[in-house]
């Protein structure tokens, strides 16, 4: 399955795109994230001692970040409120330091209201390892069938072993990206900044889930002693509506898009699968663990969404007995 889903992010024919200010004041994004029907978060990381200002507008409307939240090194995410739903919407970045200045844009429209009825278009991609390739095409041909949202579903980033090798496939060792946070941010950003994906990031609102190999080591769990730094770094890369609840921590959340409910899942902090350990069995086992489990099983009984939609970074409702024993 991981395979056939390789082969289709690396299908696709070439096209070219430059990205601006990778290396500049802008050194990453800007990427759209979570985008509502009244609100909309936008992704950057700044170079040291950059500041940023910003200014959406919807028509002849004019808005200022109502939050501009600092995740550390450089990372931010601007946050504008009380927004039109449904309607176009432009972002203009102006990122300065001293006296040069660097500027940016980004274009998309706000989600519908909830609705009973409507039609929403969604791009899913997972097993992306375009962080070890020139090309990776498939992005751009997201960017123009302008779908309502992007969803990466786990394996964003590809980590791999860190030994000085080009062993692109290689995801288990003594050392790799999943070693220190710092080769974790590092993955994440090559793949961020690559050319193919600039297009896509700057007109459709961007969401993700992570899995083993964005995560950790190979088939990583619960158990992974960097789960922590594994957790900040995701959180710098990503602006996905809520991470976790007030009583678990993780990079579970929900938001809602005209007649769909979107539920984004866990399956790597909590997970403790009988594939890895001896003590588990199918029926002790966990891919979600007990509380994100009750926070779904309830999100799902009061949610009045017609269409209700799981990402996962892994198969759940699965009769097969291979991969990481999840029947």
């Amino acid at each position: 399955m991981r395979f056939l889903r390789f082969l289709f992010l690396t299908a696709l024919a070439f096209l070219s795109f430059e990205i601006v200010g990778a290396s500049g004041l802008l050194q990453s994004g800007p990427m759209i994230g979570h985008v509502g029907a009244e609100e909309a978060r936008i992704w950057i990381r700044l170079k040291q001692n950059a500041g940023v200002s910003a200014s959406l507008r919807q028509g002849e409307r004019a808005f200022s970040p109502t939050k501009i939240e600092l995740l550390g090194e450089g990372f931010q995410v601007l946050h504008f409120q009380s927004l039109d739903p449904a309607t176009e919407t432009a972002v203009q970045l102006e990122v300065t330091r001293g006296g040069a200045m660097e500027t940016a844009s980004v274009a998309f429209r706000t989600a519908p209201p909830p609705s009973p009825t409507g039609k929403v278009r969604i791009a899913f991609g997972s097993c992306s390892k375009v962080s070890q390739f020139r090309s990776g095409p498939v992005y751009q041909a997201i960017a123009e069938e302008k779908p309502d949202m992007m969803i990466f579903v786990g394996d964003n980033s590809y980590f791999i072993v860190g030994d000085g090798s080009d062993r692109h496939f290689e995801t288990t060792g003594e050392t790799g990206d999943w070693t220190s946070p710092e080769g974790m941010i590092r993955r994440h950003l090559i793949t961020r900044n690559h050319p193919d994906l600039q297009a896509m990031f700057r007109s459709i609102p961007c969401y993700a889930v992570w899995d083993d190999h964005d995560y950790g080591p190979n088939n990583a769990d619960r158990t992974f002693a960097l789960k922590e730094e594994a957790l900040l770094a995701f959180r710098r890369m990503w602006s996905n509506p809520a991470y976790g609840s007030a009583q678990s921590p993780g990079i579970f959340s929900a938001f809602r898009h005209g007649p769909a409910e979107i539920f984004l899942m866990d399956n790597r902090y909590y997970k403790y699968s009988p594939l890895e350990h001896d003590d588990a069995t199918q029926e002790t086992g966990r891919i979600w663990g007990k509380d994100q489990l009750d926070w779904l099983l309830a999100k799902l009984k009061a949610s009045t969404a017609p269409v209700k939609i799981i990402a996962n970074g892994t198969q759940v409702l699965n009769q097969s007995k291979s991969g990481e024993g999840h029947y």
